[in-house]
């Protein structure tokens, strides 16, 4: 793959963080670093030549991903924002704080509250914050989240401050408290917050699978099925699928909570089309 010798000034901090990692590890390929932005290689390279324009959903999820401060998250959407066509779908209020050069941050904006949205969803310890705070063994401090999740107490400080910032989570004499908000995404499409999220949990699968104690054994129930389908029927075992999740979730509702656990369930291919074999 050969750039062009000015790559778009939206997207240079792409290339200055793929030529860091490839600094850390020579064997480093564009496609592993379109592989961890949840990007196709064909598409980072167009976007990374300016061949492809970054709109600002897009910003906002490479910022998460890359972990860039809230400065320089900031400073890439105000770019964003200002090259976008007129018909693009951004908000007119937001649209016209930066054509107006207000020199506010981004907290107060709908972008930043985007920014924050996509970390809570990618990110698997927030979700299980949320759900600790039905727990009664512990007090509620970033301190026993982190010990009881085995993430760091900054980790967990960090997670706490922004579900309030959301308005997920609320400051109580004891602790703290679920709003009666919820953070949910309707998935009609491959959404790379949701991607992250499940890998995360899938790894977190993998580590209690590997655990050879009777005890963890017998916390966990993992079943699994192989088995061959008509594909036409495919919308009918995903609905029969979100039934039975939302029977499960009614099921565990109760006035005393211990742990939180995480129920997934897989259904994907592990064959492929006559067409489809290399």
């Amino acid at each position: 793959m050969e750039f062009q010798d000015a790559p778009h000034s939206n997207t240079e901090f792409l290339m200055d963080r793929y030529l860091e990692k490839k600094s850390n590890n020579s064997r480093y390929s564009m496609s592993a670093f379109a592989r961890d932005l949840g990007l196709s290689p064909s598409f980072l390279f167009r976007l990374m030549n300016g061949e492809r324009p970054l709109t600002a959903k897009l910003a906002i999820q490479l910022s998460s991903i890359l972990k860039l401060k809230t400065d320089e998250s900031d400073a890439l959407i105000k770019r964003v924002v200002r090259a976008a066509p007129k018909n693009s779908k951004i908000s007119k209020k937001f649209r016209e704080s930066i054509e107006n050069k207000k020199e506010e941050t981004l907290e107060t904006t709908s972008f930043q509250f985007e920014v924050e949205r996509f970390k809570a969803i990618s990110q698997w310890y927030h979700l299980a914050i949320l759900n600790l705070t039905f727990t009664k063994p512990s007090p509620q401090t970033p301190t026993i989240f982190a010990k009881r999740l085995g993430i760091s107490r900054m980790e967990a400080y960090d997670a706490i401050q922004r579900l309030m910032k959301l308005g997920l989570l609320e400051k109580t004499k004891t602790g703290f408290r679920k709003t009666n908000n919820s953070l949910f995404i309707k998935t009609e499409r491959s959404e790379a917050a949701i991607r992250e999220f499940q890998l995360q949990m899938m790894n977190k699968a993998v580590e209690i699978i590997k655990d050879p104690s009777q005890e963890t054994f017998e916390k966990r129930f993992m079943p699994a099925t192989t088995l061959a389908i008509n594909t036409k029927k495919l919308p009918i075992l995903k609905e029969k699928i979100k039934k039975f999740q939302m029977e499960i979730a009614e099921l565990t509702k109760d006035d005393h909570y211990d742990e939180v656990y995480q129920f997934n369930l897989h259904l994907f291919p592990i064959t492929k089309a006559i067409g489809e074999q290399k």
